[in-house]
């Protein structure tokens, strides 16, 4: 119970006895001891008087036992009122206080009277412990906080002060984080207020310097306070004004860069000034935890708290995206995450520094996790750029973190074709030396590099000087078939490209365009002919000169040597020159050049015009014949000299050996190729060959070749071989009238011979009908020999058949008689064996015998007696076989 203490008394007179102060809280209940311990047995109290010292003369509780000792009279002063009650039946007596009032705090003296010893007196002091009246927590600037600090910023330092008003003793402060003690220290404050009798007042804080003001320190080990540092008033009569005096304590808390983990931590700031708590429970001086703040016990204790909002940097950002190489044009969403910020982190993507816009944000439940998928269509720039993915919160300065990613960007080759050479001129010339290197930028590596010319796959001849060694085409030596276009391709996992065009233009001195030394003219004294010069040449700008028999013609148009000699006049043009040339007399024939020259040089090897005496062209030779048809065939032949004149090819075709009915005339300026159709099928036509120029016409050139037949069977090999053979001399037409009748002749006498076989069989079979039909039965026949012997006889003649094998001779079954007798003496209807055969050595002998009694021969027996036969009226059995010979089989039906 509150107010009940060791009642052991300090200080014991012979009447006095002093007692340890008593301690109660405000509100609670107090127990004052009182010794009423009678000097002797036989002695007793009458009077209990208890007085308080600030109440003069009067007790405040008296009890009264002198008139009657069973019914003691107990009188309550009004400061007590009904608060109290004395005990007399425990020792010491204890005068019980309730409900305490800040009024009781004060020094009791309790008289007791006995009706023989003497008095007795009792003194204890009340402590009555006031808990404070109001706390709270202000920042810095003395602004009053709620419970809600910020937001603050992380690394930043944060003041607060935990103010106490009121309390008696003064209260001691402490502040708790998360309740545990982080501060123990505080200090009490008093501040003067003077009340006018106008009832204005003034005050004055610690802060000023006046003399009524003044700031102490108190320990916050010293638990309990003295009374002296309670609120005290004073009033002064002969003055207007009173004077109050009220102490606060105060609690200064620094927290120094404060940091996310204090982020939802409670600070909370407790405020005690007693040892009494929970039923008088002792608290510690180093007490460390803080009772619950809604505990209706804790009168003498106030707690105030706060939390921190706090801003607070991203911890971590990362790009989650899988790191690999990234194909250029494809579009790919990358993704990049942060944590930890307060507010969410706002992320950015960058690459190399530029902004990239093409983002969307999510942000978590939790708000600490940001999310941002980037939209990102890499190019082949992009490869080796760098990609950030920075997340900042923008409440705090330099908060931004950063994650960087290298990208490796997959593109299809980027190819660029360069050529150098070693003219110093720039110009490739014939002969010179250049480079091609085909210039590669690829990722990944390229696995193929290709070559192309004039669009066809180009590869290495060593034979031409060209080397290609992978990106590097060297050609050591250019000549003319080396003009054209190139262009190199590479591959690699991307794909395929294809480089630019470089069309290579061989730069080289003038050639002839046409034949140097076939250029024979022929014109006669007095003509004038013109001479077309035309040249090849690189670079086209050339110029021209001419010579006549070794001797120049000046650009008067004159020969040098002779003036009245003959006149040329030569006019140029691009690649061509043309010389008019007048043939004067018999000198004026010989050999005529002309060069040129450009840039790279003169031409080397002039072209030549060689004049001559122009006359008529000579005869055709070699003239053959082929590709002989039904209707047409194709004469070609060797041209002889011109004559020295242009001259033209005649081909004159007649269908008579006396040239005169003319069917066809064709002619050819260019060759002597004639290609003839439309002709008469199988005939014969006599052909001229001739060429004419201006001169005159040549000698006629005579051949003879005919058409085939549409009833031609002859075989491929033969009218390949007819096509070819040159027709040297005419064909006799009565040779093919005589092979007509040759052949007409023969199958003539084959019908005749083939009628005289079916009449002669039909003469056997009816004589050997009318032979059968005398005979009357078949046991009227008589056979020359029987069937056994018939057998017999066959088998023997194999038999020799065989062992004349060896000695070439062949006498299988060739004996006429034998089939002849045997035929002869079997009727059909008695025969018991069956004849089978497929091969027959003399089958001519075996139908003879066995032709009169056959009415059918299977449609599969060819050249003879070959394959399977059927016999029907001969020999009255059907038989089938393919064993060489003849063969006697017993047919039992």
């Amino acid at each position: 119970m509150a107010g009940l203490i060791d009642i052991i008394p300090i200080h014991i007179t012979q009447s006095v006895t002093v007692y340890n102060d008593v301690q109660t809280s405000l509100g609670d209940r107090a127990q004052l001891p009182c010794n009423v311990t009678a000097p002797s047995d036989d002695d007793s109290v009458t009077l209990v008087l208890w007085y308080r010292s600030d109440v003069k003369i009067l007790p405040i509780y008296t009890v009264d036992i002198r008139h009657n000792r069973e019914k003691a009279k107990h009188l309550t002063h009004e400061v007590l009122a009904d608060r109290a009650f004395f005990n007399l039946t425990v020792r010491p007596a204890i005068l019980q206080l309730y409900p305490i009032l800040e009024t009781d705090s004060a020094e009791y003296r309790c008289r007791v009277d006995f009706r023989w010893g003497r008095t007795l007196t009792s003194i204890v002091n009340l402590n009555v412990i006031v808990p404070p009246k109001r706390i709270y927590i202000t920042d810095a600037r003395n602004q009053q906080l709620s419970r809600l600090v910020g937001p603050v910023e992380e690394g930043s330092d944060v003041r607060l002060n935990c103010i106490v008003e009121g309390g008696k003793p003064s209260p001691i402060v402490h502040w708790y984080r998360d309740n545990v003690l982080i501060d123990s220290t505080s200090s009490t404050i008093t501040t003067t207020l003077i009340v006018a009798d106008d009832g204005t007042n003034d005050s004055s804080s610690s802060s000023s310097s006046s003399a009524t003001t003044g700031i102490t320190s108190s320990s916050t080990t010293t638990l309990l306070a003295s009374s002296s540092s309670s609120s005290s008033s004073v009033s002064s009569s002969s003055s207007s004004t009173t004077t109050t005096s009220i102490s606060r304590v105060k609690n200064e808390l620094l927290i120094e860069d404060i940091r996310r983990n204090q982020l939802n931590s409670i600070y909370s700031c407790n405020a005690i000034n007693n040892n009494i708590f929970n039923n008088n429970n002792n608290i510690s001086q180093q007490q460390t935890s803080l009772p619950a703040l809604s505990s209706p016990s804790s009168l003498s204790t106030l707690s105030a708290f706060v939390t921190f909002d706090i801003y607070v940097k991203p911890t971590d950002v990362k790009i989650i995206s899988i790191r690999r190489p990234l194909s250029s044009g494809k579009k790919f969403e990358l993704i990049c995450r942060s944590y930890g910020s307060r507010p969410p982190a706002q992320l950015t993507w960058l690459k190399d520094n530029r902004l990239l816009s093409k983002t969307r944000e999510t942000f978590s439940d939790e708000g600490n996790v940001t999310t941002s998928v980037l939209e990102f269509t890499p190019s082949a720039e992009d490869h080796g750029s760098y990609l950030n993915c920075r997340a900042e919160n923008l409440r705090l300065a330099n908060s931004s973190i950063q994650d960087q990613w290298l990208l490796s960007i997959f593109f299809q080759p980027k190819v660029n074709l360069t050529m150098k050479t070693n003219s110093p001129n720039g110009l490739v010339v014939e002969g010179s030396q250049l480079s091609m290197e085909c210039l590669i930028s690829a990722n990944p590596s390229v696995v193929e590099v290709k070559w192309l010319f004039n669009g066809t796959p180009l590869k290495q001849d060593i034979q031409k000087d060209l080397y290609i060694r992978n990106a590097s085409l060297e050609i050591r030596s250019v000549s003319r078939e080396d003009e054209g276009l190139y262009q190199c391709s590479a591959s690699n996992l991307e794909g395929k490209s294809d480089s630019n065009d470089i069309r290579l233009r061989i730069h080289f001195a003038p050639i002839c365009k046409q034949n140097r030394w076939n250029n024979s003219i022929g014109a006669a004294i007095g003509d004038t002919i013109e001479l077309v010069c035309m040249v090849e040449a690189s670079p086209a700008s050339v110029t021209f000169d001419w010579t006549v028999n070794r001797l120049a013609i000046d650009n008067n148009n004159h020969n040098n040597n002779n003036d009245d000699n003959h006149m040329q006049k030569h006019s140029d043009q691009h690649l061509t020159s043309r010389l008019l040339y007048t043939v004067n007399n018999r000198d004026s024939y010989g050999i005529i050049e002309c060069t040129a020259k450009n840039i790279v040089g003169r031409q080397r090897q002039a072209c030549h015009f060689n004049i001559i005496a122009a006359g008529p062209p000579e005869s055709v030779i070699d003239c053959r014949v082929s590709n002989i048809t039904e209707a047409s065939f194709l004469v070609e032949c060797l041209a002889g000299y011109d004559g020295g004149l242009n001259q033209t090819y005649h081909l004159d075709i007649y269908d008579d050996s006396e040239l005169k009915r003319l069917v066809k005339k064709l002619s050819n300026k260019l060759k002597p190729i004639f290609l003839v159709e439309g002709l008469r099928s199988g005939h014969i036509f006599f052909m001229n060959i001739y060429s004419v120029n201006s001169r005159g016409k040549s000698t006629d050139q005579t051949i003879t070749s005919n058409t085939l037949t549409s009833l031609s069977s002859l075989s491929s090999d033969a009218k390949q071989q007819e096509e070819w053979q040159p027709f040297y001399m005419d064909l006799n037409p009565l040779l093919g009238a005589t092979v007509v009748l040759v052949l007409a002749t023969i199958l003539v006498a084959f019908i005749l011979v083939l009628i005289c076989k079916i009449n002669r069989r039909r003469h056997r079979r009816h004589r050997n009908r009318e032979r059968h039909k005398n005979s009357g039965s078949d046991s009227n026949c008589s056979p020359k020999f029987t069937d056994t012997d018939f057998r017999s006889k066959v088998n023997s003649n194999n038999n020799n058949n065989n062992k004349n094998t060896n000695t070439g001779t062949n006498t299988m079954i060739d004996d006429k008689s034998l089939f002849n007798d045997y035929c002869d003496t079997k009727s059909p209807d008695i025969l018991q064996p069956a004849i089978e055969f497929t091969e027959l050595g003399h089958s001519s002998q075996v139908l003879q015998c066995l032709a009169m009694d056959w009415t059918e021969l299977s449609s599969n027996t060819t050249g003879g007696v070959g394959g399977s036969a059927t016999l029907v009226d001969c020999l009255g059995y059907t038989t089938n076989g393919s064993i060489p010979g003849i063969n006697l089989i017993n047919n039992n039906n």
